[in-house]
């Protein structure tokens, strides 16, 4: 998983653009807007002070319990029998393992 998979698919974080450094040090581009990468302490800064207040809030809220319930889901799919511990067991055959 990363950052945006867990920002926008699973909902369970932020995905922090003021940090990027190098070639990806440009524009984002996120759900049809684009967002300026300056990457100065004052950008990073702006990013994190929006970011915590939005974690304090509702949203923050939401993305708690959102994090609840993948890590039931994570629990469950290792568990015996889960499609994580099916998986393991096929791939341990695969490749000789078991």
């Amino acid at each position: 998983m990363n950052s945006i998979q867990i920002a926008t698919v699973h909902d369970c974080g932020f995905e922090l653009l003021q940090v990027r450094t190098g070639p990806a040090k440009s524009t984002a581009y996120r759900n049809g807007a684009e967002v300026e990468i300056a990457g100065t302490e004052d950008a990073v800064r702006a990013e994190m002070k929006r970011i915590l207040k939005m974690s304090k809030g509702l949203r923050g809220k939401h993305q708690r319990m959102n994090v609840r319930m993948l890590g039931q889901v994570v629990v469950d799919s290792l568990g015996p029998g889960g499609s994580g511990d099916i998986a393991l067991g096929n791939l341990g055959q695969a490749i000789g393992l078991v």
